[in-house]
């Protein structure tokens, strides 16, 4: 969907008026025109949050059909958790514009709606975490099979337990160089849609997988918790330890 620079600049503009909270917005359609509605944020926390009122929602509703939900972010990165599960729950397409990166973002529910099996899977170790959720996503989505799974015994599991680790071995990879190339991660311009990230943490022990769905978007499945689409931001990248990229650039 083709929005004009001059509707991205309105957009920008309004979001630019206030920058210590995010601003909202809709933009519709009517007649092959877009309109973007400025709309008032409700949210309690407007910091980090917001909310659209049913008033200016039926106002919206009743200039033409709305093609984009607008809102700002401050910080780095592009959208949460909590919006992805807006977008895909209300039907509608999300645009996002980060201040702080000068850059717009755009969620569309018909493209990823393929990865919403994928989300809010309860963890489960061994069948719901961050290394079943990449290999049962590049065997279902890719027809590949990989070895993405983390190893565990009887030692690391307990301190797995204790510690709230995953415990990742690069040498599944390693053995598989007929099929994955190790990328050298300098910033988000290296990375490419079905990536695999992995992760270390603060003590430099490799703890987690995810995959990279482009727009500084993975996803992933923390420990004890559920599955999640959201963003990367620009602080998780110093404990990215590797990333490994299939090396036919269209698997599917």
């Amino acid at each position: 969907m083709n929005i004009s620079n001059e509707i991205l600049d309105e957009i920008k503009c309004f979001f630019l008026k206030n920058k210590n909270e995010e601003n909202c917005g809709l933009l519709v359609q009517k007649d092959q025109k877009y309109q973007f509605i400025k709309c008032i944020n409700t949210s309690k926390d407007k910091k980090n949050n917001f909310s659209i009122s049913p008033v200016d929602y039926i106002k919206a509703k009743s200039i033409g059909n709305i093609i984009y939900c607008c809102h700002s972010h401050l910080k780095n990165g592009s959208f949460s958790n909590q919006d992805i599960t807006n977008s895909f729950n209300n039907k509608i397409n999300y645009l996002l514009y980060n201040l702080k990166e000068d850059k717009f973002y755009y969620f569309d529910i018909i493209k990823y709606d393929k990865y919403k099996k994928y989300l809010n899977l309860e963890f489960e170790l061994g069948k719901n975490d961050c290394g079943n959720l990449i290999y049962n996503f590049y065997k279902n989505e890719l027809n590949i099979e990989v070895p993405t799974k983390p190893i565990f015994n009887t030692k690391c599991y307990i301190e797995l337990k204790n510690n709230n680790l995953h415990i990742w071995d690069k040498k599944i990879y390693n053995k598989n160089c007929d099929l994955f190339d190790c990328i050298n991660f300098k910033s988000f311009e290296n990375l490419k849609e079905y990536d695999i990230l992995l992760f270390n943490d603060k003590n430099k022990i490799p703890v987690h997988g995810a995959i990279y769905l482009g727009q500084n978007l993975i996803l992933h499945q923390m420990y004890e918790n559920p599955s999640r689409i959201e963003s990367l931001k620009k602080g998780h990248i110093k404990y990215i330890f590797c990333i490994f990229r299939y090396k036919n650039d269209d698997p599917i």
